[in-house]
């Protein structure tokens, strides 16, 4: 009834895909069942977006995901990573405080995870600490990102396209190995 902010999806739902979340723009809260198996991050966003105009507007990620008592996935601050918190699977699109808050225990960040991510007022200038623990960025994971500043390891794979579309003011790369 697009009044609700909070949405829950009941627990005989084992798989989230892709697009089947669209259209939930005006919550602010998707409670996600105990029950599931399987979530993809473009199930919130469109994929395949054809004029400009949509993609000024797309995709609205930034709802939070909250999830209790499952044996596959965990919620912190409204970001999914899979119960071991190894992979990063969604990030809210709008952060506050100014830093991305990836885990320190993540080793990947997976393709479109972290898609369209920026500050929000007052710390309009958002940075991303990549920690030492990721080893691997997938492809399109911080798509259209808008990062003021990325520090990341010299020694992270990182898939092609994996920061496509994005605007990064500074990079600093971490070269603890030669």
């Amino acid at each position: 009834n697009k009044f609700d902010k909070k949405i829950t999806i009941p627990k005989v739902v084992k798989r989230i895909l892709g697009n089947s979340l669209l259209g939930l723009d005006f919550a602010t809260d998707i409670i996600l069942p105990s029950t599931l198996e399987y979530f993809t991050p473009y199930a919130i966003m469109e994929i395949g977006r054809k004029s400009e105009d949509e993609e000024n507007n797309y995709p609205k990620t930034s709802i939070n995901l909250h999830i209790e008592n499952s044996d596959n996935f965990t919620t912190i601050n409204g970001a999914l990573y899979t119960k071991d918190m190894k992979t990063l699977l969604y990030m809210p699109n709008k952060i506050k405080g100014g830093i991305v808050p990836i885990s320190n225990e993540t080793e990947i960040i997976k393709e479109g995870s972290c898609s369209y991510i920026k500050g929000v007022y007052p710390d309009t200038a958002l940075k991303a600490n990549i920690p030492k623990s990721v080893k691997k960025i997938c492809k399109n994971a911080f798509f259209g990102a808008d990062i003021c500043l990325l520090k990341i390891s010299s020694d992270v794979e990182i898939e092609k396209t994996a920061f496509a579309n994005s605007k990064i003011n500074g990079l600093v790369i971490n070269m603890e190995t030669v």
